[in-house]
Protein backbone atom coordinates (compact mmCIF):
# COMPACT_ATOMS: atom_id res chain seq x y z
CA UNK A 1 0.00 0.00 0.00
CA UNK A 2 1.50 3.37 -1.03
CA UNK A 3 1.64 6.65 0.86
CA UNK A 4 -1.59 8.11 -0.55
CA UNK A 5 -3.64 5.00 0.27
CA UNK A 6 -2.38 4.75 3.81
CA UNK A 7 -2.71 8.49 4.36
CA UNK A 8 -6.42 8.35 3.39
CA UNK A 9 -7.05 5.76 6.10
CA UNK A 10 -5.92 8.10 8.90
CA UNK A 11 -8.41 9.68 11.25
CA UNK A 12 -8.48 13.45 11.85
CA UNK A 13 -5.95 13.58 14.69
CA UNK A 14 -3.59 11.09 13.05
CA UNK A 15 -3.62 13.20 9.90
CA UNK A 16 -2.83 16.35 11.88
CA UNK A 17 0.17 14.61 13.46
CA UNK A 18 1.44 13.59 10.02
CA UNK A 19 0.79 16.98 8.42
CA UNK A 20 2.47 19.08 11.14
CA UNK A 21 6.04 18.67 9.91
CA UNK A 22 7.39 22.12 10.76
CA UNK A 23 8.13 23.17 14.35
CA UNK A 24 7.86 21.24 17.62
CA UNK A 25 5.02 18.74 17.93
CA UNK A 26 3.97 16.69 20.97
CA UNK A 27 1.73 13.71 20.20
CA UNK A 28 0.06 12.09 23.19
CA UNK A 29 -0.83 8.68 21.81
CA UNK A 30 -2.59 5.95 23.74
CA UNK A 31 -2.02 2.22 23.20
CA UNK A 32 -3.19 0.86 19.86
CA UNK A 33 -3.65 4.34 18.37
CA UNK A 34 -1.30 3.85 15.40
CA UNK A 35 1.93 5.47 16.64
CA UNK A 36 4.27 3.54 14.35
CA UNK A 37 2.04 4.27 11.37
CA UNK A 38 1.99 8.03 11.92
CA UNK A 39 5.75 8.10 12.54
CA UNK A 40 6.35 6.31 9.25
CA UNK A 41 3.85 8.42 7.32
CA UNK A 42 5.29 11.61 8.77
CA UNK A 43 8.74 10.65 7.45
CA UNK A 44 7.10 10.07 4.08
CA UNK A 45 5.36 13.43 4.30
CA UNK A 46 8.65 15.20 5.08
CA UNK A 47 10.37 13.63 2.08
CA UNK A 48 7.37 14.37 -0.13
CA UNK A 49 7.04 18.07 0.76
CA UNK A 50 10.61 19.21 1.47
CA UNK A 51 13.94 19.13 -0.33
CA UNK A 52 15.89 17.38 2.42
CA UNK A 53 17.57 14.00 2.06
CA UNK A 54 16.48 10.85 3.97
CA UNK A 55 19.78 11.04 5.88
CA UNK A 56 18.67 14.42 7.32
CA UNK A 57 15.88 12.68 9.27
CA UNK A 58 16.60 11.11 12.67
CA UNK A 59 14.19 8.68 14.32
CA UNK A 60 14.92 7.69 17.92
CA UNK A 61 13.31 4.96 20.01
CA UNK A 62 14.20 2.64 22.89
CA UNK A 63 14.64 -0.91 21.66
CA UNK A 64 16.34 -2.55 18.71
CA UNK A 65 13.11 -4.39 17.89
CA UNK A 66 11.31 -1.03 17.64
CA UNK A 67 13.94 0.27 15.19
CA UNK A 68 13.56 -2.86 13.06
CA UNK A 69 9.77 -2.52 13.08
CA UNK A 70 9.93 1.15 12.12
CA UNK A 71 12.43 0.46 9.33
CA UNK A 72 10.24 -2.33 7.95
CA UNK A 73 7.13 -0.17 8.05
CA UNK A 74 8.97 2.71 6.39
CA UNK A 75 10.42 0.48 3.68
CA UNK A 76 6.92 -0.60 2.73
CA UNK A 77 6.04 3.05 2.39
CA UNK A 78 9.00 4.68 0.61
CA UNK A 79 11.10 1.72 -0.56
CA UNK A 80 14.91 1.73 -0.47
CA UNK A 81 15.09 5.30 0.80
CA UNK A 82 13.99 3.93 4.18
CA UNK A 83 17.49 2.50 4.64
CA UNK A 84 19.00 5.99 4.34
CA UNK A 85 16.88 7.41 7.17
CA UNK A 86 18.75 7.38 10.50
CA UNK A 87 16.70 5.10 12.77
CA UNK A 88 18.36 4.42 16.12
CA UNK A 89 18.01 3.72 19.77
CA UNK A 90 19.51 6.57 21.81
CA UNK A 91 22.52 4.38 22.59
CA UNK A 92 23.16 3.25 19.01
CA UNK A 93 22.85 6.87 17.85
CA UNK A 94 25.58 7.91 20.29
CA UNK A 95 27.75 4.95 19.28
CA UNK A 96 27.43 6.04 15.64
CA UNK A 97 28.57 9.57 16.53
CA UNK A 98 31.53 8.19 18.51
CA UNK A 99 32.54 5.91 15.65
CA UNK A 100 32.03 8.55 12.96
CA UNK A 101 34.02 11.22 14.82
CA UNK A 102 36.67 9.26 16.77
CA UNK A 103 39.00 12.26 16.92
CA UNK A 104 36.63 13.89 19.42
CA UNK A 105 36.40 10.87 21.70
CA UNK A 106 38.98 9.19 23.94
CA UNK A 107 41.82 10.96 22.10
CA UNK A 108 41.12 8.75 19.12
CA UNK A 109 41.79 5.53 21.05
CA UNK A 110 39.63 2.46 20.57
CA UNK A 111 37.44 1.72 23.59
CA UNK A 112 35.64 -1.53 24.39
CA UNK A 113 32.33 -2.07 26.18
CA UNK A 114 32.69 -3.28 29.78
CA UNK A 115 30.34 -6.05 30.85
CA UNK A 116 28.78 -6.10 34.32
CA UNK A 117 31.48 -8.40 35.71
CA UNK A 118 34.22 -5.99 34.60
CA UNK A 119 32.38 -3.02 36.11
CA UNK A 120 31.96 -4.83 39.44
CA UNK A 121 35.64 -5.82 39.47
CA UNK A 122 36.75 -2.22 38.91
CA UNK A 123 34.50 -0.99 41.72
CA UNK A 124 35.72 -3.87 43.91
CA UNK A 125 39.34 -2.80 43.43
CA UNK A 126 38.42 0.82 44.27
CA UNK A 127 36.66 -0.29 47.46
CA UNK A 128 39.64 -2.36 48.55
CA UNK A 129 41.89 0.68 48.29
CA UNK A 130 39.60 3.00 50.24
CA UNK A 131 40.95 4.24 53.59
CA UNK A 132 39.48 2.40 56.57
CA UNK A 133 37.77 5.57 57.82
CA UNK A 134 35.72 5.86 54.59
CA UNK A 135 32.00 5.51 55.56
CA UNK A 136 31.35 3.19 52.60
CA UNK A 137 34.11 0.72 53.42
CA UNK A 138 31.88 -1.67 55.35
CA UNK A 139 32.83 -5.29 54.79
CA UNK A 140 30.53 -8.26 55.46
CA UNK A 141 32.45 -11.51 56.05
CA UNK A 142 30.32 -13.41 53.51
CA UNK A 143 28.61 -10.78 51.32
CA UNK A 144 31.65 -8.58 50.73
CA UNK A 145 31.45 -4.79 50.61
CA UNK A 146 27.99 -3.82 51.82
CA UNK A 147 27.67 -0.64 49.73
CA UNK A 148 29.28 -1.87 46.50
CA UNK A 149 26.09 -2.65 44.56
CA UNK A 150 24.40 0.49 45.85
CA UNK A 151 27.30 2.64 44.67
CA UNK A 152 27.33 0.98 41.24
CA UNK A 153 23.57 1.55 40.94
CA UNK A 154 23.94 5.20 42.02
CA UNK A 155 26.66 5.78 39.43
CA UNK A 156 24.39 4.33 36.74
CA UNK A 157 21.55 6.63 37.83
CA UNK A 158 23.84 9.66 37.80
CA UNK A 159 24.89 8.85 34.25
CA UNK A 160 21.26 8.48 33.19
CA UNK A 161 20.71 11.94 34.61
CA UNK A 162 23.70 13.23 32.64
CA UNK A 163 25.69 14.14 35.76
CA UNK A 164 29.49 13.89 35.74
CA UNK A 165 31.45 13.44 39.03
CA UNK A 166 32.50 17.08 39.36
CA UNK A 167 28.93 18.28 38.84
CA UNK A 168 27.68 15.74 41.38
CA UNK A 169 30.22 17.01 43.88
CA UNK A 170 29.08 20.61 43.38
CA UNK A 171 25.44 19.59 43.86
CA UNK A 172 26.28 17.82 47.14
CA UNK A 173 28.14 20.86 48.43
CA UNK A 174 25.34 23.21 47.47
CA UNK A 175 22.70 20.98 49.10
CA UNK A 176 24.83 20.62 52.23
CA UNK A 177 24.83 24.40 52.67
CA UNK A 178 21.07 24.52 52.09
CA UNK A 179 20.40 21.73 54.59
CA UNK A 180 22.35 23.53 57.30
CA UNK A 181 19.93 26.42 56.92
CA UNK A 182 16.84 24.26 56.54
CA UNK A 183 17.68 22.10 59.56
CA UNK A 184 17.19 25.12 61.83
CA UNK A 185 13.69 25.62 60.45
CA UNK A 186 12.80 21.95 60.86
CA UNK A 187 14.16 21.73 64.38
CA UNK A 188 12.00 24.64 65.54
CA UNK A 189 8.96 23.25 63.68
CA UNK A 190 9.15 19.71 65.02
CA UNK A 191 10.59 20.45 68.46
CA UNK A 192 7.51 19.01 70.17
CA UNK A 193 5.15 16.10 69.71
CA UNK A 194 2.89 16.60 66.69
CA UNK A 195 -0.50 18.05 67.62
CA UNK A 196 -3.02 20.54 66.25
CA UNK A 197 -0.58 23.41 66.82
CA UNK A 198 1.67 21.92 64.12
CA UNK A 199 -0.44 23.52 61.36
CA UNK A 200 0.55 27.06 62.33
CA UNK A 201 4.21 26.03 62.67
CA UNK A 202 4.29 24.37 59.27
CA UNK A 203 2.57 27.33 57.61
CA UNK A 204 5.36 29.54 58.94
CA UNK A 205 8.03 26.99 57.93
CA UNK A 206 6.67 26.76 54.37
CA UNK A 207 7.00 30.51 53.91
CA UNK A 208 10.65 30.34 54.94
CA UNK A 209 11.36 27.24 52.81
CA UNK A 210 9.82 28.86 49.75
CA UNK A 211 12.09 31.88 50.08
CA UNK A 212 15.14 29.63 50.46
CA UNK A 213 14.14 27.60 47.39
CA UNK A 214 13.70 30.69 45.22
CA UNK A 215 16.95 32.26 46.39
CA UNK A 216 19.03 29.10 46.00
CA UNK A 217 17.88 28.52 42.42
CA UNK A 218 19.94 31.47 41.18
CA UNK A 219 23.28 29.87 42.08
CA UNK A 220 22.43 26.18 41.87
CA UNK A 221 25.38 24.37 40.20
CA UNK A 222 23.28 22.43 37.68
CA UNK A 223 20.87 24.10 35.23
CA UNK A 224 19.00 20.82 34.69
CA UNK A 225 17.89 19.87 38.20
CA UNK A 226 15.96 21.34 41.09
CA UNK A 227 17.90 21.74 44.32
CA UNK A 228 16.92 19.88 47.46
CA UNK A 229 15.12 22.87 48.99
CA UNK A 230 12.46 22.58 46.27
CA UNK A 231 11.97 18.88 46.97
CA UNK A 232 11.60 19.56 50.69
CA UNK A 233 9.23 22.47 50.17
CA UNK A 234 6.95 20.72 47.65
CA UNK A 235 6.73 17.47 49.62
CA UNK A 236 5.98 19.25 52.91
CA UNK A 237 3.42 21.49 51.18
CA UNK A 238 1.66 18.45 49.75
CA UNK A 239 1.51 16.74 53.15
CA UNK A 240 0.34 19.97 54.79
CA UNK A 241 -2.48 20.44 52.26
CA UNK A 242 -3.55 16.81 52.67
CA UNK A 243 -3.57 17.19 56.45
CA UNK A 244 -5.72 20.32 56.22
CA UNK A 245 -8.16 18.60 53.90
CA UNK A 246 -8.48 15.54 56.15
CA UNK A 247 -8.28 17.58 59.33
CA UNK A 248 -5.77 15.04 60.58
CA UNK A 249 -2.06 15.27 61.36
CA UNK A 250 -1.24 11.78 60.04
CA UNK A 251 0.08 13.02 56.61
CA UNK A 252 2.49 15.33 58.46
CA UNK A 253 3.62 12.48 60.72
CA UNK A 254 4.22 10.32 57.63
CA UNK A 255 6.28 13.14 56.06
CA UNK A 256 8.38 13.49 59.20
CA UNK A 257 9.04 9.76 59.28
CA UNK A 258 10.15 9.76 55.64
CA UNK A 259 12.39 12.84 55.72
CA UNK A 260 13.68 13.31 59.26
CA UNK A 261 15.73 11.35 61.81
CA UNK A 262 17.40 12.21 65.09
CA UNK A 263 21.15 12.56 65.42
CA UNK A 264 23.24 11.28 68.34
CA UNK A 265 22.26 14.35 70.36
CA UNK A 266 18.55 13.76 69.80
CA UNK A 267 18.14 16.68 67.37
CA UNK A 268 15.90 16.44 64.30
CA UNK A 269 17.91 16.43 61.09
CA UNK A 270 17.11 15.64 57.48
CA UNK A 271 18.16 12.13 56.54
CA UNK A 272 19.88 13.59 53.48
CA UNK A 273 22.06 15.73 55.75
CA UNK A 274 23.03 12.71 57.85
CA UNK A 275 24.09 10.96 54.65
CA UNK A 276 26.16 13.87 53.26
CA UNK A 277 29.43 12.21 54.18
CA UNK A 278 28.43 9.06 52.31
CA UNK A 279 27.40 11.12 49.27
CA UNK A 280 30.83 12.76 49.16
CA UNK A 281 32.34 9.27 49.36
CA UNK A 282 30.17 8.16 46.43
CA UNK A 283 31.34 11.19 44.47
CA UNK A 284 34.98 10.25 45.08
CA UNK A 285 34.36 6.65 43.99
CA UNK A 286 32.48 7.86 40.91
CA UNK A 287 35.46 10.05 39.98
CA UNK A 288 37.90 7.18 40.45
CA UNK A 289 35.64 4.77 38.56
CA UNK A 290 35.53 7.06 35.52
CA UNK A 291 39.31 7.47 35.64
CA UNK A 292 39.97 3.73 35.80
CA UNK A 293 37.47 3.01 33.01
CA UNK A 294 39.28 5.49 30.74
CA UNK A 295 42.72 4.19 31.75
CA UNK A 296 41.64 0.68 30.79
CA UNK A 297 39.94 1.91 27.56
CA UNK A 298 36.50 0.77 28.69
CA UNK A 299 33.07 2.32 28.48
CA UNK A 300 29.82 0.98 29.87
CA UNK A 301 26.29 1.19 28.48
CA UNK A 302 25.47 4.54 30.10
CA UNK A 303 28.83 6.07 29.11
CA UNK A 304 27.75 6.07 25.47
CA UNK A 305 25.19 8.81 26.04
CA UNK A 306 27.09 10.65 28.79
CA UNK A 307 30.34 10.84 26.79
CA UNK A 308 28.50 11.90 23.65
CA UNK A 309 26.57 14.52 25.59
CA UNK A 310 29.65 16.04 27.20
CA UNK A 311 31.67 15.98 23.98
CA UNK A 312 28.95 17.82 22.06
CA UNK A 313 28.71 20.43 24.83
CA UNK A 314 32.48 21.03 24.80
CA UNK A 315 32.99 21.00 21.01
CA UNK A 316 30.79 23.54 19.19
CA UNK A 317 32.09 22.51 15.76
CA UNK A 318 30.92 18.93 16.28
CA UNK A 319 27.61 20.13 17.71
CA UNK A 320 27.00 22.37 14.68
CA UNK A 321 27.75 19.52 12.32
CA UNK A 322 25.26 17.20 14.06
CA UNK A 323 22.64 19.96 14.12
CA UNK A 324 23.13 20.54 10.39
CA UNK A 325 22.93 16.82 9.67
CA UNK A 326 19.62 16.14 11.43
CA UNK A 327 17.01 18.73 10.48
CA UNK A 328 13.96 16.63 11.34
CA UNK A 329 13.83 14.57 14.51
CA UNK A 330 11.17 12.08 15.59
CA UNK A 331 11.20 10.49 19.06
CA UNK A 332 9.02 7.49 19.88
CA UNK A 333 8.10 6.42 23.45
CA UNK A 334 9.03 9.91 24.64
CA UNK A 335 7.66 9.17 28.12
CA UNK A 336 10.63 6.83 28.62
CA UNK A 337 13.35 9.43 28.05
CA UNK A 338 15.66 10.09 30.97
CA UNK A 339 17.37 13.41 31.71
CA UNK A 340 20.59 12.60 29.83
CA UNK A 341 18.63 11.66 26.71
CA UNK A 342 16.57 14.84 26.99
CA UNK A 343 19.73 16.94 27.31
CA UNK A 344 21.04 15.27 24.16
CA UNK A 345 17.85 16.17 22.30
CA UNK A 346 18.15 19.79 23.44
CA UNK A 347 21.73 20.00 22.17
CA UNK A 348 20.97 18.69 18.70
CA UNK A 349 17.86 20.88 18.30
CA UNK A 350 19.02 24.23 19.73
CA UNK A 351 20.60 25.58 16.54
CA UNK A 352 20.16 29.36 16.28
CA UNK A 353 18.40 29.04 12.93
CA UNK A 354 15.58 27.12 14.67
CA UNK A 355 14.79 30.11 16.94
CA UNK A 356 13.53 27.73 19.64
CA UNK A 357 11.16 26.00 17.20
CA UNK A 358 13.05 22.95 15.86
CA UNK A 359 11.36 20.35 13.70
CA UNK A 360 10.99 17.76 16.45
CA UNK A 361 8.10 15.39 16.96
CA UNK A 362 7.80 13.59 20.32
CA UNK A 363 5.30 10.75 20.69
CA UNK A 364 4.54 9.54 24.19
CA UNK A 365 1.96 8.61 26.80
CA UNK A 366 2.28 8.83 30.59
CA UNK A 367 0.07 5.75 30.98
CA UNK A 368 2.74 3.61 29.29
CA UNK A 369 5.89 4.75 31.13
CA UNK A 370 7.71 1.45 31.57
CA UNK A 371 11.31 2.66 31.92
CA UNK A 372 10.77 4.74 35.06
CA UNK A 373 13.01 2.32 36.96
CA UNK A 374 15.79 3.20 34.51
CA UNK A 375 15.62 6.92 35.21
CA UNK A 376 12.90 7.94 32.76
CA UNK A 377 11.42 11.37 33.48
CA UNK A 378 7.71 11.90 32.88
CA UNK A 379 8.44 15.59 33.46
CA UNK A 380 10.10 15.61 30.03
CA UNK A 381 6.62 15.35 28.49
CA UNK A 382 5.24 18.01 30.80
CA UNK A 383 8.17 20.35 30.12
CA UNK A 384 8.06 19.91 26.34
CA UNK A 385 5.92 23.06 26.04
CA UNK A 386 8.46 25.02 28.08
CA UNK A 387 11.50 23.61 26.30
CA UNK A 388 10.35 24.67 22.83
CA UNK A 389 8.31 27.57 21.44
CA UNK A 390 4.89 27.40 19.77
CA UNK A 391 4.41 23.70 20.49
CA UNK A 392 1.54 21.94 18.73
CA UNK A 393 -0.17 19.21 20.77
CA UNK A 394 -2.13 16.36 19.19
CA UNK A 395 -3.96 13.73 21.23
CA UNK A 396 -4.70 10.36 19.64
CA UNK A 397 -7.31 8.41 21.61
CA UNK A 398 -8.81 6.08 19.00
CA UNK A 399 -7.75 2.52 19.81
CA UNK A 400 -7.68 -0.07 17.02
CA UNK A 401 -7.00 -3.12 19.19
CA UNK A 402 -9.39 -3.32 22.14
CA UNK A 403 -13.13 -3.34 22.86
CA UNK A 404 -14.73 -0.27 24.41
CA UNK A 405 -15.48 -2.26 27.59
CA UNK A 406 -11.80 -2.95 28.17
CA UNK A 407 -10.81 0.64 27.40
CA UNK A 408 -13.42 2.02 29.83
CA UNK A 409 -12.00 -0.16 32.60
CA UNK A 410 -8.42 0.80 31.75
CA UNK A 411 -9.34 4.49 31.84
CA UNK A 412 -11.15 4.05 35.17
CA UNK A 413 -8.04 2.53 36.73
CA UNK A 414 -5.30 4.74 35.29
CA UNK A 415 -7.18 8.03 35.79
CA UNK A 416 -6.67 7.63 39.53
CA UNK A 417 -3.07 8.72 39.03
CA UNK A 418 -2.42 12.26 40.28
CA UNK A 419 0.36 13.20 37.86
CA UNK A 420 -1.39 12.40 34.61
CA UNK A 421 -1.07 14.58 31.54
CA UNK A 422 -4.71 15.62 31.18
CA UNK A 423 -4.63 16.88 34.78
CA UNK A 424 -1.56 18.99 34.10
CA UNK A 425 -1.97 20.04 30.45
CA UNK A 426 -5.50 21.36 29.75
CA UNK A 427 -5.11 20.80 25.99
CA UNK A 428 -5.14 17.04 26.47
CA UNK A 429 -8.25 14.87 26.64
CA UNK A 430 -7.48 11.18 26.94
CA UNK A 431 -10.80 9.32 26.98
CA UNK A 432 -9.96 6.15 25.07
CA UNK A 433 -12.26 5.20 22.18
CA UNK A 434 -12.36 1.85 20.43
CA UNK A 435 -12.14 2.29 16.65
CA UNK A 436 -11.63 -1.31 15.63
CA UNK A 437 -14.47 -1.89 13.11
CA UNK A 438 -14.40 -5.67 13.52
CA UNK A 439 -14.73 -5.37 17.30
CA UNK A 440 -17.45 -2.70 17.10
CA UNK A 441 -19.55 -4.77 14.68
CA UNK A 442 -19.37 -7.78 16.96
CA UNK A 443 -20.75 -5.72 19.87
CA UNK A 444 -18.74 -7.86 22.25
CA UNK A 445 -19.68 -7.71 25.95
CA UNK A 446 -17.50 -8.92 28.80
CA UNK A 447 -19.67 -9.68 31.81
CA UNK A 448 -16.68 -10.20 34.08
CA UNK A 449 -15.76 -6.53 33.63
CA UNK A 450 -19.18 -5.00 34.27
CA UNK A 451 -18.94 -4.97 38.06
CA UNK A 452 -15.77 -2.88 38.14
Amino acid sequence: MNFEQRYKELNKNQRKAVDTIEGPLLVVAGPGSGKTEILSLRVGKILKETQILPSNILCLTFTESATVNMRKRLAGLIGQEAYRVAIHTFHSFCVEIIQKYPEYFYSGALYSPADELTQVQIIQDIFENLPNRNPLKVLHPEEGFVYLRDVLRTIANLKKAGIEPDEFNRIIKHNEELLLEINEIIQSTFDEKIGKEIFAKIDKALNKLHKIAEKSTKNFPSPYFNNISFSIYTSLKKSYDEALEKEKTSPITAWKTKWIKKDDDGKNLFKDFVNIEKLYAVSDIYTKYRQVMHEKSYYDFDDMILDCLNTLEKNPSLKYEIQEQYQYILVDEFQDTNEAQMRLLKIITNAEVNEGKPNIMAVGDDDQAVYKFQGAELSNILNFKNTFKDVEIVTMTDNYRSTQDILDIASHIIKKGEERLEKLLPEIEKNLISSNPKILKGNIKHKEFQTV
